[in-house]
């Protein structure tokens, strides 16, 4: 999972920084900020500013790239979670099969 989610905030990446970012950097971010977000109270978020801090410190992407990409990719993330729900809302009517 963590590589799917990681190859996706790298494409939105793509889009604010004119030289790629190596594949390790990325993942260094990635797994920094899930180690900081299991010590918030909300379990899979709170950790977003430390994948910014990370970027910066290690290839000086701006904090405000990196939180605006991080913002794109929660984003996307509670998109792509909607449209799952709704398609399976929509064949839910369709087959009428309610679970209640």
């Amino acid at each position: 999972m963590v590589g799917i989610t990681t190859w996706r905030w790298k494409i939105i990446l793509k889009d604010f920084i004119p030289t790629p970012l190596p594949w390790r950097t990325v993942f260094k971010a990635r797994i920094s900020e899930q180690s900081v977000s299991y010590l918030t109270p909300m379990m899979y978020y709170g950790g977003e500013g430390v994948r910014a801090y990370v970027l910066n410190k290690d290839k000086n992407v701006p904090i405000s790239i990196g939180l605006t990409s991080v913002l794109i990719d929660r984003i996307s993330e509670f998109l792509g979670a909607f449209v799952c729900l709704f398609l399976g809302a929509v064949l839910m009517i369709i087959e009428q099969s309610f679970i209640w």
